[in-house]
């Protein structure tokens, strides 16, 4: 599968914090978060190729490095407007599964994600997104694979609409406490009423390793 697209990073660092990421490297520590919120960040968005896309593709493939783009920069209300999560409670009284209960509001998701990636979206920096492939999935295999974004569906489609599944397919690079590290993630995207929008399972705990899977999965040092 070739790369439809990338975007790299290029971080500014004054004298003081490229002294500290050289002693790191140096020493092999581990830096703490709040170093790291002191990187100041652009992004270059560039093609990589020069495939042609159809329009629906050219689309998903816009809010799929969109939505890594404003999680790196900390645009946290533009990142919202680019999703659907759901909020999930337990169920205390049998002690089975939590259930949904709907869609996270905004403020709930700008405070929880400022929590878990910092306020400017410092704890973690995605240098490198790479989108490598785009492809249609019907219903029934969306709701084998994700029996809980599936769960989401009754809380965003209301009427009948001409909806369409999508899985981005991404790889990347990025840069946490513990040091670099790639990763990998199949973004499901989903396409009714003439709008897109990423679907995130959501949990209940909100832990902010396991929250963050909702970004980045298969992890290599």
């Amino acid at each position: 599968m070739s790369v439809l697209n990338k975007f790299q990073l290029k971080s500014k660092f004054s004298s003081t914090k490229m002294f500290t990421i050289i002693i790191y490297f140096a020493a092999l520590i581990v830096i703490s978060n709040n170093v790291f919120g002191l990187i100041i960040r652009e992004f270059d968005i560039s093609k990589e190729n020069d495939k042609i896309l159809s329009d629906d593709d050219k689309e998903i493939e816009k809010i799929a490095l969109s939505f890594y783009e404003d999680t790196d920069k900390g645009k946290y209300e533009e990142l919202y407007n680019l999703l659907y999560e759901g909020k999930w409670v337990k169920n205390d009284k049998n002690k089975k599964e939590d259930y949904c209960v709907g869609i996270v509001n905004k403020d709930e998701f700008i405070d929880k994600v400022k929590r878990i990636f910092g306020n400017k979206g410092e704890k973690i920096s995605f240098s490198r997104a790479e989108v490598l492939d785009i492809k249609e999935i019907n219903f029934q295999d969306f709701s084998t694979k994700y029996p809980r974004e599936k769960e989401i569906l009754k809380y965003v489609i209301k009427g009948t609409y001409n909806i369409k599944f999508y899985l981005a397919k991404l790889k990347g690079s990025a840069l946490g406490a513990c040091g670099i590290f790639n990763w990998q993630k199949d973004l499901p995207i989903i396409s009714f009423n003439k709008e897109l929008k990423v679907i995130l399972p959501g949990n209940v705990e909100n832990y902010g390793i396991i929250y963050r899977f909702q970004w980045i999965k298969n992890l290599t040092f």
